[in-house]
């Protein structure tokens, strides 16, 4: 009798070391899934931050081919062709930098027109409401004959999914010592993107500098 007891104890504690083990295997897997999925997030903002940055360019080079401002951010009401005809003198709403000091912000996205989405829009200190009036949510657009998905600004709902992520790009003048350089010149680029998925969050930031060719 005695010894069937001390066989029930021993079950007893290996099922416990069992368990714990168990636990702890859990327990790492789920930290292992939420670092990856942190890792994914931060290399999709990486992507989207450096797409923006491009997307600046391409619109610096449109623009010249267009005969328009280097720096021209068009109306959304100018139908314009291939070499900037049809009141190419009003095509140009504001400029990737309109103030004094710079400091201007926009949206940026694809549009399903020849030319990207850009909207003018201020800047909160708040994180939730930038994350919240940048957003980007994934779409998918027929380009010819295939279904292409990518990011672009809108507010999520059914058809396009959760937000991860937003975007927006911030054009700064150029220091040389204490002195500015002209923004008709050059100008320094900040793609910022956010994201936010359950208890993750962070900010993905990208300089670079765009000037007159």
């Amino acid at each position: 009798m005695r010894k069937s007891w001390f066989t029930l104890i021993e079950v007893m504690i290996a099922i416990t070391v069992f368990a714990i083990g168990v636990l702890a295997v859990l327990r790492l897997l789920t930290s292992n899934l939420v670092m990856m999925d942190k890792t994914q997030n931060r290399t999709i903002a990486t992507f989207l931050a450096k797409e923006g940055i491009e997307m600046v360019y391409n619109m610096r080079d449109a623009n010249i081919e267009k005969w328009l401002p280097w720096n021209c951010l068009l109306t959304n009401t100018i139908n314009l062709d291939l070499y900037g005809q049809g009141d190419a003198d009003k095509a140009c709403e504001r400029y990737f930098s309109s103030g004094a000091n710079g400091g201007d912000v926009l949206s940026l996205g694809f549009s399903n027109s020849g030319y990207f989405f850009a909207e003018h829009k201020p800047i909160e200190i708040n994180f939730s409401e930038n994350f919240k009036n940048f957003a980007l949510v994934q779409k998918t657009m027929k380009v010819g004959e295939k279904d292409i998905s990518r990011y672009t600004p809108g507010q999520s709902d059914e058809t396009w999914g959760l937000q991860i992520f937003g975007r927006y790009v911030v054009f700064k003048a150029v220091k040389d010592g204490a002195n500015a350089l002209p923004l008709d010149s050059v100008l320094k680029v900040e793609s910022h993107v956010l994201f936010s998925k359950w208890a993750s969050t962070g900010e993905i930031v990208l300089e670079s500098l765009i000037w007159k060719k």
